[in-house]
């Protein structure tokens, strides 16, 4: 369920933070910490986005614990029950159960080794005009 690959990780580096991490006193251990996310880590993403032109300031940054929490915070805020929203199809699975938590008519778009069927997903702007893809 899009798993990277093991040589993608740094593992001297995660073990090395481990160890930092557990060497910590217990204040930090216990603390919850901020709401958007560990602030380093929002400033360092904030720098590496601004060398790819895109400028957004830490405060702007939320880290989510997982691409499911991501996918219905942006539901929360960007549709409604009874919106039409368009999905791949297929799809990651758990998509398809966020959507219908959040009530909308969901609207599957045939995927090809190229992407999207064109014509197919035309038609199905026009004929749904929804609010998501």
């Amino acid at each position: 369920c899009g798993w990277l690959p093991a040589s993608w990780m740094p593992q001297v580096a995660l073990r090395r933070a481990l160890r930092s991490a557990a060497r910590a006193d217990d204040v930090v251990l216990a603390d919850y910490g901020t709401p958007l996310g560990l602030p380093p880590l929002r400033q360092l993403l904030a720098r590496r986005m601004a060398e790819h032109g895109v400028e957004a300031s830490p405060d702007q940054i939320m880290l989510t614990d997982c691409g499911t929490q991501a996918i219905d915070l942006l539901c929360r805020f960007l549709i409604e029950p009874g919106d039409a929203v368009l999905v791949d199809d297929p799809c990651y699975f758990n998509f398809h159960a966020l959507l219908r938590a959040h009530q909308v008519k969901v609207v599957g778009v045939p995927y090809t080794p190229s992407g999207p069927d064109i014509e197919l997903f035309a038609a199905a702007l026009a004929e749904h005009r929804p609010r998501l893809y």
